[in-house]
């Protein structure tokens, strides 16, 4: 459940808060340290029929104003009589509130337990009532791992929950996936720590609204926000009955990976798409590899089962089917632009094709040659012979990185974005045959989710995520 923060002070304002947010919050918070103190509860209540919190935070527990304990105590018990469904009390706090309707709450300012430390802190919140709730300041990826392992085994516990994570390094989106009861975010202002509601939202719709599944599954790389590797791969587990949620964690670098896959089985991780700049440490963090991903020495996707994490590639089976579209009927002279992992995938698995790799770096160049026994060739050097191709390939991440004026045959380029790329543009100026990331996205889906789930990937329900999210 989304539910959103209100920090206003007036009967107006926050009426005006709860209109505007009425599409992105599933619930709202009010927090009734910030609200005048003469307004009426029961008029506040009868604002919007969804679910309605009330808090009024300490000042030590990061509220906006210091008041009387017992004067604070009674602003909440009004709150409950006046129709809010629940009330929020600290661990250590007594209303006249029924347990069932109280959310009993954490916070540490000072930084994440252990996940062993909020799990137990976790079940004595919940023995005290209906929902417990833990907000800890969150530095980074260990911390925010840490959080939503414990978050998982409080939901396998049975105990309603809600653990969040203080500050931008916690994705509260995978909180969501992962079980937890509320996922909080500002309304039109943010409490510390706090992002905005509709950036969460957002998020989630953006993944194609999931719900939160037994199993999780992420796609890793830097950037990151743009991938519709979650739109497609949960409507593929919506499609095929999967109890499953796919998200986006952002990731740079290869050390948060085997952060990760060390925390895999407390989150349920069972498998992770994988993107630039990461697949040639996806591949070392593995303790098993499929022949497609030992040909390219990179993975797209690992798998994750009894302990082990096995290494997969299926770019070049996906690029297979591309090109065949793109080139009908006869073997394809292809120019590959690129020498990292996306490259290599390609390489490793593109069956019906003359490949030729162009890159900037001699020794990458000697190393791809060596390995894959196909031309090499600088990319300077290439751009004098464009015409001796069927096909160009843009695998690297510049959107130019030679240039095509004068090329008369077919522009494959593995970027996507929400506008068009400048191949995508320059092949519907000349009137070339095009594909792009899109394309690859969803060719090399369809074998990765069957490499997770041993099921036929349901290929139409994934294309039609796609159009949608076109």
């Amino acid at each position: 459940m989304m539910v959103g923060t209100v920090l206003d002070a007036s009967l107006a304002q926050v009426g005006r808060t709860l209109r505007e947010h009425a599409a992105d919050a599933d619930a709202f918070e009010i927090r009734l340290d910030a609200l005048d103190a003469d307004v009426d509860l029961a008029h506040l209540r009868a604002l919007t029929e969804k679910p309605l919190v009330a808090t009024f935070r300490r000042k030590a527990d990061g509220g906006q104003t210091k008041v009387d304990e017992a004067v604070r105590l009674a602003r909440v018990a009004q709150a409950h009589e006046a129709g809010f469904d629940l009330v929020d009390l600290e661990e250590d706090a007594a209303a006249d509130v029924p347990p069932a309707h109280v959310v009993r709450s954490h916070h540490d300012f000072s930084g994440t337990p252990s996940t062993d430390d909020l799990v137990r802190r976790g079940r004595a919140l919940g023995a005290q009532g209906a929902h417990a709730k833990i907000a800890c300041k969150c530095a980074g990826l260990d911390d925010a791992i840490k959080i939503l392992s414990a978050q998982r085994h409080l939901v396998h516990a049975g105990i309603t929950s809600s653990l969040m994570g203080m500050g931008p390094a916690f994705p509260r989106p995978l909180a969501h996936l992962v079980g937890a009861a509320f996922v909080y975010g500002g309304a039109r202002s943010n409490a510390p720590g706090q992002p905005s509601l509709r950036e969460s939202v957002a998020t989630l719709r953006h993944w194609g609204m999931p719900r939160p599944g037994a199993d999780l599954y992420l796609v890793l790389g830097h950037p990151i926000h743009h991938s519709l590797s979650p739109r497609l791969h949960n409507a593929a587990f919506a499609a095929a009955g999967v109890d499953a949620a796919y998200g986006a964690l952002d990731m740079a670098k290869g050390d948060g990976l085997r952060v990760l896959l060390q925390a895999a089985p407390a989150l349920a991780l069972r498998g992770l798409s994988v993107t630039a700049p990461l697949k040639g440490a996806a591949y070392d963090a593995a303790t098993q590899h499929t022949p497609e991903a030992r040909r390219a020495r990179a993975a797209n996707c690992l798998r994750v089962r009894d302990g082990l994490v096995e290494a997969h590639n299926t770019d070049g089976i996906g690029a297979t089917k591309v090109l065949a579209r793109l080139v009908p009927n006869r073997r394809a002279r292809v120019l590959l632009l690129g020498t990292g992992g996306a490259a290599r995938g390609l390489l490793a698995g593109v069956d019906g094709a003359d490949l030729v790799v162009a890159g900037r770096t001699p020794a990458d160049l000697r190393a791809i040659e060596n390995e894959f026994s196909v031309g090499a060739v600088a990319l300077d050097q290439a751009a004098q012979y464009l015409d001796r191709y069927d096909v160009l390939v843009n695998a690297t991440t510049v959107h130019e990185p030679l240039p095509i004026n004068g090329f008369r045959g077919a522009l494959f380029d593995l970027q996507y974005g929400a506008e068009p790329t400048a191949w995508e543009r320059h092949a519907q100026d000349a009137r070339l045959p095009f594909a792009g990331g899109r394309e690859l996205l969803l060719e090399q889906a369809v074998p990765a989710f069957e490499y997770w789930t041993g099921r036929p990937g349901p290929r139409d329900a994934m294309a039609r995520a796609l159009e949608v999210a076109a």
